[in-house]
Parts: C-alpha cells; structure tokens; sequence
C-alpha cells in the first residue's frame, strides 16, 4: 500500500474551515470511515480590508454528498 506524506486532509480541512465549513469524521472498526464536508451556501461577508474571494453557489444535490473509505 501506497504511504503519503499524512498533509491531505489537514489541508483541506484548513481550506473548508476558511470558507466557513467544517469537516467531521466517523468510524467503527472493520467498517470503514466515513467524513462529511460542510460548507454554507451563502458567502461570508467580506472582512475589511481583506482578500477578494470568489464563491461558488453549488447546487443543493452535491452538497450531501458522504464517502466511505
């Protein structure tokens, strides 16, 4: 089996919680592992003096997506 560098998922999560969503993981033994991705459908309002942000609105379908792995 393949061996990373362990950075996958500490950076997208890094990346969802600075667009205003979370990451939560659950897993039972002999099972698998399953994680959800949350990210609002509204934007956050733009700090002051902050960067320009693109959002993307996805359709409502895509955001309860859940994969085991």
């Amino acid at each position: 089996k393949a061996k990373g560098m362990g950075l996958g998922l500490p950076i997208c999560k890094r990346i969802i919680e600075a667009h205003g969503g979370k990451v939560s993981v659950e897993s039972t033994v002999g099972e698998g592992t399953t994680f959800t991705v949350t990210i609002p459908i509204e934007p956050k309002p733009k700090e002051e003096g902050g960067e320009n942000k693109i959002w993307v609105k996805l359709p409502e379908s895509s955001l309860s997506t859940t994969t085991k792995a």
